[in-house]
């Protein structure tokens, strides 16, 4: 009773975000105003009560070891940066096809994602970097929500890194960007 209260609550604190755009949370990097980055708005595409299922739950459950409080904290913080989270849509996320894109499946039939990570940190100017790491976190929610089967609910994604020097990887980018995959999309 008390994951189901909690969750509603989630929900109900999403709305209030939603229509209050002042009061939204920015959960990834440092916060912004709305006016500032178009990363960090509501998004069209899927709600969070709409994504929020069994199967989606038990993946929570799983990332927190079966810790009760820990998977409650977990699809609570999912819920409401996917209230503020903007998730491109396939119009938008046309113009970053050339380094982010589906490209059919893996040999255990799972959806794979290509990121040429090198030519995007070679050809990108600083400041189009969250927009590109934007496209990438739009792309796996656009592969979940329509690209995935039931019999293993997971994806593959390719990184190529080729372009990119030793010293100069993008760790920091790396590490924020999977911190915000596992959160927000565990087990997948």
């Amino acid at each position: 009773l008390s994951i189901a209260t909690a969750i509603t609550n989630g929900f109900a604190e999403q709305r209030a975000v939603r229509d209050h755009p002042a009061e939204q949370q920015h959960l990834v990097g440092e916060q912004r105003d709305a006016e500032d980055s178009p990363i960090y708005t509501t998004s069209p595409l899927h709600t969070s009560e709409e994504r929020v299922n069994n199967d989606e739950l038990e993946r929570f459950l799983v990332s927190a070891n079966g810790n009760v409080r820990r998977f409650v904290s977990l699809v609570r913080k999912t819920i409401r940066w996917r209230s503020t989270f903007y998730f491109l849509t396939p119009q938008e996320l046309e113009s970053w096809s050339d380094l982010v894109f589906w490209h059919g499946h893996d040999l255990r039939l799972r959806p794979s994602l290509v990121i040429h990570l090198g030519r995007a940190y070679s050809v990108l100017k600083a400041d189009e970097r969250p927009r590109f790491a934007q496209a990438i976190v739009s792309q796996v929610e656009y592969g979940v929500t329509t690209l995935l089967h039931g019999d293993d609910p997971r994806i593959t994604v390719i990184l190529d890194c080729e372009g990119t020097a030793v010293l100069g990887f993008p760790i920091h980018m790396m590490k924020s960007f999977c911190i915000l995959m596992q959160e927000n999309y565990p087990t997948r």
